[in-house]
């Protein structure tokens, strides 16, 4: 595969999307790039889903879904890991909900992590049980807990 398609990202600060060319070279990109295996999976997972309920009972009610990016920090002055995951609009995540996509990235149960409270310019703790609110941010943020020395922290909030 040649062309990974198009792809994108969301500035927060400026509020506009900016895009790749139309064609991705995936030779050029690294084989053992784990953001960018999530992203592939991710998109065909969508494609798939989207063919099928194309396929599916006319009568069948549909539930409008989104992406969400978790932007996680695991260690200190090391870049976030970004996560993808869709979830049913008008809906919360829990991290319980997703304990096989983190796990992958060794989190669990146990882990002490916090979420960026946007609404109070601070992190909280996060507990494995949860709601996390899906407010109008495409990004969630969290940290492991006691983490200090954010890299690239200014690319997703403005506040610390």
């Amino acid at each position: 595969m040649i062309n990974a398609g198009r792809w994108g990202a969301y500035c927060i600060q400026c509020q506009h999307y900016y895009m790749t060319e139309p064609a991705v070279n995936i030779d050029e990109l690294l084989a053992n790039n784990r953001e960018f295996r999530v992203l592939t999976e991710t998109r065909e997972a969508l494609r798939l889903k989207s063919s099928s309920s194309h396929a599916g009972n006319a009568t069948s009610s549909a539930t409008l879904t989104s992406l969400k990016t978790l932007v996680i920090w695991f260690e200190n002055g090391q870049r976030p890991t970004c996560v993808s995951t869709e979830y049913h609009l008008g809906s919360s995540l829990r991290l319980s909900d997703l304990k096989l996509k983190l796990g992958q990235y060794g989190i669990e149960y146990n882990t002490d992590l916090e979420c960026f409270d946007r609404h109070g310019g601070r992190w909280v703790p996060l507990r494995w049980y949860a709601k996390i609110p899906c407010d109008g941010h495409v990004e969630i943020l969290i940290q492991y807990t006691g983490l200090t020395d954010l890299s690239d922290h200014d690319l997703f909030f403005d506040v610390m």
